[in-house]
C-alpha cells in the first residue's frame, strides 16, 4: 500500500501542475489520499484523451471496464496496477463517499460521444461532472466547520469547480479544438459571431468575433470564482490552505488569460512557478 501511495505522489508530482502546489498543502495523510484521488482522475481522464476516435464503442466499453474495476478496488476485490491499493485505503481510511466517481466516468462518457454544449447551463453540467465532483469529495476528504450547512457547502464547492474547469477549458481551446473536440456553448458563439465548420464546431481565429466570444466566457469564469466565494470559511482548517491555494492558483492563470485572450489560439497558457509561489504563501 505505501508504494501504491508513493506511485499516485509521483504521479500528482509530475502531472498536476496547478493542483499539486495547492495539495501540498494538506497535512499528512490526508494528503496522500489527495494524492491517490488525483491519481484515479489521471487514470480516468486517460479513458478519453487515448481514445481512438474511429471506435467510440470500445472507448466506452474501456470506460465501463474502469467503472466496475473501481468498484470491486473499492469492495477490496484485488485488482491489477499501482493505483488501487492506495486507492482503496484513501476511501477506507477517510470514509468517503464514492458517489461522485460516477459523476466524472459520466463526464468521459459525454467526451467520447462527441457533439457540443447547445448553451452556458450544459456546459455547467459537464463542468460538474468532471471537476465538481473531484472539489465534492476533497470537501469529504477535508473535512468542514462545526455547524457547517451541508448543501452551503456543496453549492459552493460545484461553484467553484465549474470555476476551475472553465479556467482549463479557455486554456485548452486550441489543443482540444485540434482534437476535434469543442466546450464553448454554442449560443454564446453564434451570438459572437464565429463562423462554423463543416462538423458544425467554431473556427478559432484572432478577430473580433473570436475577442467577444472570451469576454463572454471570461466573465463566466469570474462570476463562478465569485460565486464560490467563501468556501474556505466553512472548510475544517486541514483543507482551507490548500483549496485557496488551488483557485488562486487557477484564478492567477484566468488573468493571465485575460490579459490577452488571443494568446490561448497560440499556445497553452501557464502561470510561472514564482507566481504560484508567492500565491501559495499569500
Amino acid at each position: 500500500m505505501a508504494r501504491s501511495l508513493t506511485w499516485s505522489r509521483n504521479v500528482a508530482r509530475r502531472e498536476a501542475r496547478n493542483f499539486y502546489w495547492g495539495m501540498r498543502r494538506t497535512p499528512e495523510p490526508k494528503r496522500a489520499a489527495l494524492y491517490a484521488i488525483y491519481a484515479w482522475m489521471r487514470a480516468a481522464d486517460a479513458l478519453a484523451d487515448e481514445a481512438d476516435s474511429t471506435d467510440p464503442a470500445a472507448a466506452l466499453a474501456r470506460v465501463d471496464r474502469f467503472e466496475r474495476t473501481t468498484l470491486r478496488a473499492l469492495e477490496g476485490a484485488d485488482a491489477r496496477g499501482p493505483l488501487w491499493p492506495g486507492f482503496r485505503h484513501a476511501f477506507a481510511t477517510h470514509h468517503l463517499d464514492p458517489a461522485p466517481l460516477r459523476g466524472v466516468l459520466d463526464g468521459q462518457r459525454r467526451d467520447l460521444r462527441g457533439g457540443t454544449f447547445p448553451d452556458l447551463a450544459a456546459l455547467h453540467t459537464y463542468c460538474e461532472q468532471v471537476a465538481s465532483t473531484v472539489g465534492l469529495l476533497c470537501v469529504d476528504l477535508w473535512g468542514t466547520t462545526v455547524g457547517a450547512d451541508p448543501a452551503e457547502v456543496r453549492r459552493l464547492a460545484t461553484e467553484r469547480g465549474i470555476a476551475l474547469q472553465l479556467t482549463n477549458i479557455l486554456r485548452d481551446l486550441r489543443e482540444d479544438a485540434d482534437a476535434g473536440r469543442c466546450y464553448l456553448p454554442m449560443d454564446r458563439v453564434q451570438a459572437a459571431g464565429l463562423e462554423l465548420d463543416h462538423r458544425g464546431q467554431p473556427i478559432l481565429r484572432p478577430g473580433e468575433a473570436f475577442d467577444r466570444l472570451m469576454d463572454e466566457m471570461l466573465t463566466a469564469a469570474r462570476s463562478a470564482y465569485r460565486d464560490a466565494a467563501g468556501l474556505e470559511t466553512l472548510l475544517h482548517p486541514d483543507g482551507r490552505a490548500s483549496s485557496r491555494g488551488i483557485a488562486g492558483v487557477y484564478a492567477a492563470l484566468l488573468e493571465r488569460i485575460a490579459a490577452n485572450p488571443r494568446q490561448v489560439l497560440a499556445r497553452r497558457v501557464r502561470v510561472p512557478t514564482l507566481k504560484k509561489l508567492r500565491v501559495l504563501v499569500a
